[in-house]
């Protein structure tokens, strides 16, 4: 894991959520806006949609997901999915004895597809 920054902080707010699996997680990843949030969980995938501004906060009726790390260690991902779901492994590979660790992702493109798409992902530290 080159590139990766150090003791940073990942704070987003989010409304919507979707749990989708494998293969509706390459289909949708389309149709994903920049700054949209990949959560793996367990072989499944949480899709976080964005508040767009503080009015899309006062016309929900739900609170909103607060999703955060801190201290978060920060990689810039570029690649397929399948080069994803690696740099998930080794994430989870050196985590081992540490059960709650989360781990978020942030696309940072909006044109992606499930061949190649860039993102940020968010782990945390040990």
């Amino acid at each position: 894991m080159n590139n990766t920054e150090l003791y940073t902080e990942f704070r987003e707010e989010c409304m919507d959520r979707v749990t989708v699996d494998r293969e509706e997680f390459c289909k949708r990843i389309k149709n994903l806006k920049k700054g949209a949030i990949i959560e793996p969980d367990k072989g499944t995938y949480q899709l976080y949609s964005k508040l767009v501004s503080v009015s899309d906060r006062e016309q929900e009726q739900e609170a909103p997901y607060v999703l955060e790390i801190d201290p978060a260690a920060r990689v810039r991902f570029e690649g397929s999915f399948s080069e994803y779901e690696d740099l998930l492994k080794e994430i989870n590979k050196n985590r081992i004895g540490h059960y709650d660790v989360k781990v978020y992702s942030k696309l940072q493109d909006g044109n992606a597809d499930s061949d190649f798409f860039i993102m940020d992902v968010y782990y945390q530290m040990q």
